[in-house]
């Protein structure tokens, strides 16, 4: 799969590395097929990160205007920073303050890393609260019982104020 990337690209295999990374200690550290997979990215115009876990035709390339997903095992190059991003580095990207949360610093790099890999980022969380705000004004149910309910995660409980629920859907 390598060799027809290099191909696509119209380079020799395996690819020389790029004389931007040619002296970049975290990248001398990796292991060959990731460091091909970084060296390939490096030539493709605009990409900002790579993920060099992936296999080659799934490594994805972003650019400027988008952030990857962070997955569980992500190796996350950024070639902004020159290096992999750490597992601070991947909390902060999916937007948690790991600096200020209690107890952070006994966290190790991996547990972080696995811990961003398998969240949701705060942006993902924030849209499905306002959803779920937007749903209930929608359905006009009473906000203080909604809010008992979030709070809760107990059933609200029926009253004249709110209709019957009907789960029925028409396609």
């Amino acid at each position: 799969m390598h060799m027809d990337k290099c191909e696509e690209l119209g380079v020799s295999w395996p690819p020389d590395v790029p004389e931007v990374l040619e002296n970049n200690a975290w990248l001398k550290t990796a292991p060959p097929r990731e460091k091909e997979i970084v060296c390939l990215a490096a030539l493709e115009k605009g990409a900002t990160w790579v993920d060099s876990s992936q296999n080659i035709t799934r490594a994805r390339n972003s650019t400027k205007k988008s952030a990857p997903t962070v997955l569980p095992g992500c190796r996350l190059w950024s070639f902004q920073v020159g290096r992999y991003m750490t597992g601070r580095d991947l909390m902060r990207l999916q937007g948690y303050p790991i600096e200020s949360l209690p107890d952070s610093a006994k966290w190790s790099d991996h547990q972080c890393a696995d811990l961003a890999g398998n969240a949701f980022s705060s942006s993902v969380s924030c849209a499905v609260d306002v959803a779920v705000l937007l749903s209930a004004k929608r359905a006009e149910t009473p906000p203080c019982n909604m809010m008992r309910f979030l709070d809760g995660m107990n059933e609200p409980q029926a009253s004249e104020e709110m209709p019957e629920e009907n789960w029925e859907f028409e396609l």
